[in-house]
C-alpha cells in the first residue's frame, strides 16, 4: 500500500472522539506506541504564540489514512509565559476572539483546506491521551467517577474565590454536578486559589497513564497538512532530498513518494522534477527561478490575505510560517509544479489598543521576528525623563484631543519615524497618558523636537487641565519610546525568505546573501542620489550599472547560485538575461524598508492607509511581472540565442589568447 495512506510503524491513530466513533470517517491523533526519548507519544509540528500543533490524520473503518491534517490546540499557557509585561491587557476571552477571526481567515483563504470539527468556534472538552490503551478520555475524578470539565461560570469561580475565565489568562476544571463544593483543578500554570489542586496531583489511580492533549478545554481548529517545510522546498528545487517529518530523535515518513532529484550520468533527467531538464543545465536553471518566484508569489500573497482578514500584522514570519503542498501529479505535469506555498502559522501579533485612539500598537511575544528574520529597528526602546511645552491643545465636541507641543530630552530619539513616544503627565492630580509622535522639520532651538499627539478620547476635566497647562513648561516627565511595528515587518521577512530562495546555499549561508542583498540596496539608494534623484535610472538599472563597476557582486549574487551545480558567474548569465536578472534583484531590494527612496515602506511602522495589507501589493506586482517574463522565457526558445552567445564569448577568449585580431 502507498505509504502516504499507511500509518507508520510504530505509530497509531487514536481517535479524538471520547469512547470512539461508529462514522466511517474518524479524525485521530498520531501517537507513538512507545514514547520517543525525545519527542514523547504525540507528534508536534509547531509550537505558535496560543496554540500547538499535532499530527493528526483523517482514516476509514479500513484504517486506511484518507488525509494527513494538522490539529491547532489552543493552550494559553504559552501566553502566559511569553507576554508576562501584557498580562493584564489580556484575557481568555480576548484569546478566543482572536482565536475565532483567525479561523474565519483561514475559511476565507482556503476552506478546501479546512476539516471542520464544530471546535473552532466552540470550545472543545478537557481531553487527556491514554497512549497505553490508545483512547482520548477526560480526566476523572476517583471518588465519583465523574469527568472533570472547564468551568466558564465566572459567578461561581469568584464564589470560590479563584480567577474569572473572562478576565483572565486561568482556567480551572471542575465536575458540574457538585458545583463549587467539589474540587478544582488548576488546568493552567500557576492559576491562584486556595485549596486549587494542581494537574499533576490528578495524574493517579484511573488517570495513570494520562498525558495533556487539551487540559484547558481549548479551541481547535484542524486543517490539511502537508509534510514539506518552505525552508526544506527551497532545498528541494536547488537540487536537495527531503528527509521526512521529525519527531524526537526520528523522522515519520507519510510522504507517497520521494521529492529528492534523480541524478544520472551527472544531470537531472527525471521527468517528474522539471519540463525543461532534458534541455540540461540551461533548462534546470530557468526552471528553478521561476518555480522559487512562484515560491516567493504564494509567501507574499498568504501573508497578505492574513493581514487582510485579521486586521493585525504577523511579526513573526519565518519559513518555518509556511509549508508547502505537494500534490500528486497529472499525467505529464512535473511534480514540483504542483507545489503551493500555504501560510500555517496565523503570527504572534497581540493589539494593545491604545486608550481612546483609533490607533493599535501590536506586540509579538517573541520579540520582533525570529533570527535571520528579525529586521534592525531604526530605535530600540528607550525610556526616560523630558522636559515638554504645550504649545496648543484642540479637544472636540466628542471628547477626541489633539495636542501640539515642544520636546526636549538628553536621552537619544529619533524623530521623523512612525515611532510613538507614551508621555506620562500627571495633570490635576490625574495621571494621563498621551501618545505623540516627534518632528524634526518643525524644531525650533537646539535640541527641542516639536510633537503631535495621536487623537485620543479624554474625560471633560482631563481636557480642561490640557487646556490650562498650554504654555506652562513641565520638567521630570516620564516618557518611553514605542517602536510602531506593522505589516512592514513582514514585508521585511519575506525579502529574507526571497535572500534564502534566490541567492543563499552552496558556499553562502543565509546571513552572508543578506548582508550582501542589504548592501546592494544601500549603494542601489546611494547611487540614485548621485546620479539625480527623481531622475536617475530606474532601479534594476543602477543596479546593472553597479555590477558593471564591480565584478565581485556577480559572484555574490549571480543567477548562477540559483541551483547547487557549480558553474561561474559568466556560465549563469548566458543561461539567465541580465537583464531579467536586475529586475530580480531589483523586486527583492524594494522589500527591505527604510533602505532609501526605492523601499517600498518607508520604516517598520509606514503601513499604507486603507489597510495595512497594502504594503505587500507594490512587492506582489514585481513577482507577478517577473513570473510573466520568466513563463515567457521557458515557453521561447532563448537557449538557443544565450547559447550562440556563450559559444561567440568562448572563441572571442580564445582569439585573444592566441593573439589574433578580433577586428579582422
Amino acid at each position: 500500500m502507498d505509504a502516504s495512506l499507511r500509518i507508520p510503524d510504530g505509530y497509531r491513530a487514536v481517535d479524538l472522539e471520547p469512547g470512539g466513533s461508529i462514522s466511517p470517517l474518524r479524525l485521530c491523533v498520531l501517537c507513538r506506541t512507545e514514547a520517543d526519548p525525545v519527542g514523547g507519544h504525540l507528534v508536534v509540528l509547531r509550537d505558535a504564540l496560543d496554540a500547538r500543533a499535532l499530527l493528526g490524520c483523517v482514516v476509514d473503518v479500513g484504517n486506511v489514512v484518507q488525509r494527513w491534517v494538522q490539529i491547532w490546540i489552543q493552550d494559553v499557557d504559552r501566553v502566559a509565559t511569553s507576554l508576562r509585561a501584557y498580562q493584564s491587557n489580556l484575557s481568555n476571552t480576548i484569546l478566543e476572539e482572536r482565536w475565532v477571526r483567525m479561523v474565519e481567515a483561514v475559511e476565507e483563504a482556503c476552506p478546501q483546506d479546512l476539516v471542520r470539527t464544530g471546535f473552532e468556534r466552540e470550545a472543545a472538552p478537557a481531553l487527556f491521551l491514554d497512549p497505553v490503551r490508545g483512547k482520548v478520555k477526560p480526566l476523572m475524578h476517583e471518588a465519583s467517577g465523574m469527568p472533570f470539565e472547564v468551568c466558564r461560570d465566572d459567578g461561581l469561580l469568584r464564589e470560590r474565590g479563584l480567577a474569572p475565565f473572562s478576565t483572565s489568562l486561568h482556567r480551572y476544571l471542575y465536575i458540574e454536578a457538585l458545583g463549587v463544593e467539589g474540587p478544582f483543578v488548576a488546568a493552567t500554570e500557576g492559576a491562584p486559589g486556595a485549596e486549587v489542586q494542581p494537574l499533576s496531583s490528578m495524574m493517579s489511580g484511573i488517570n495513570r497513564d494520562l498525558i495533556s492533549l487539551n487540559a484547558g478545554g481549548g479551541l481547535m481548529l484542524v486543517r490539511r497538512y502537508s509534510p514539506i517545510a518552505l525552508g526544506q522546498f527551497i532545498e528541494v528545487l536547488s537540487g536537495a532530498p527531503w528527509p521526512g517529518v521529525a519527531h524526537g530523535s526520528g523522522l515519520v515518513h507519510i510522504d507517497s513518494e520521494s521529492v529528492e532529484a534523480e541524478h544520472r550520468g551527472g544531470e537531472s533527467i527525471d521527468p517528474d522534477r522539471f519540463f525543461l531538464g532534458r534541455h540540461g543545465r540551461w533548462g534546470r536553471l530557468v526552471e528553478t527561478l521561476h518555480l522559487k518566484l512562484r515560491l516567493i508569489a504564494d509567501a507574499l500573497g498568504a501573508v497578505s490575505q492574513m493581514t487582510s482578514r485579521t486586521g493585525r500584522p504577523l511579526l513573526n514570519v519565518s519559513d518555518e510560517s509556511f509549508q508547502v503542498e505537494v500534490w500528486d501529479r497529472a499525467c505529464g505535469l512535473p511534480r514540483l509544479w504542483t507545489a503551493r506555498t500555504v501560510l500555517v502559522d496565523p503570527g504572534a501579533a497581540v493589539a494593545l489598543p491604545i486608550e481612546g485612539s483609533r490607533l493599535s500598537y501590536f506586540v509579538s511575544p517573541d520579540g520582533l521576528g525570529r533570527g535571520i528574520y528579525r529586521p534592525q529597528l531604526g530605535i530600540e526602546a528607550v525610556r526616560g525623563l523630558c522636559a515638554i511645552r504645550f504649545r496648543q491643545v484642540t479637544v472636540d465636541e466628542d471628547g477626541t484631543a489633539t495636542i501640539e507641543g515642544t520636546f526636549q530630552s538628553d536621552q537619544r530619539v529619533k524623530a521623523d519615524g512612525s515611532d510613538l513616544v507614551a508621555l506620562q503627565l500627571n495633570l490635576a492630580g490625574e495621571r494621563v497618558e498621551v501618545f505623540v509622535k516627534l518632528e524634526l522639520a518643525s524644531a525650533m532651538a537646539a535640541g527641542e523636537l516639536r510633537f503631535r499627539s495621536v487623537p485620543q478620547r479624554v474625560s471633560a476635566s482631563q481636557g480642561k487641565a490640557m487646556r490650562a497647562a498650554e504654555g506652562v513648561p513641565m520638567r521630570e516627565v516620564a516618557f518611553e519610546v514605542l517602536p510602531l511595528l506593522s505589516t512592514p515587518c513582514d514585508l521585511y521577512a519575506v525579502g529574507v525568505l526571497a535572500v534564502k530562495a534566490l541567492f543563499a546555499g552552496q558556499d553562502k549561508s543565509v546571513a552572508e546573501a543578506l548582508d550582501e542583498a542589504l548592501s546592494l540596496a544601500r549603494q542601489a539608494a546611494s547611487l540614485r542620489a548621485e546620479l539625480g534623484g527623481d531622475s536617475a535610472p530606474s532601479l534594476a538599472d543602477r543596479i546593472r550599472l553597479i555590477f558593471d563597476a564591480d565584478a565581485r557582486w556577480s559572484g555574490s549574487l549571480g543567477p548562477q547560485r540559483l541551483g547547487r551545480e557549480r558553474m561561474s558567474a559568466e556560465e549563469g548569465f548566458d543561461l539567465v538575461p541580465p537583464e531579467l536578472w536586475w529586475r530580480v534583484l531589483a523586486a527583492v531590494v524594494r522589500m527591505f524598508p527604510g533602505m532609501g527612496p526605492d523601499s517600498i515602506c518607508r520604516d517598520l511602522g509606514d503601513s499604507r492607509g486603507g489597510g495595512a495589507h497594502r504594503v505587500f501589493g507594490p512587492a506582489m506586482e514585481d513577482v507577478d511581472d517577473l513570473l510573466v517574463r520568466t513563463r515567457s522565457l521557458m515557453l521561447i526558445d532563448w537557449r538557443y540565442n544565450r547559447e550562440v552567445h556563450s559559444v561567440i564569448r568562448g572563441m572571442r577568449t580564445q582569439m585573444i589568447d592566441m593573439g589574433v585580431g578580433i577586428g579582422r
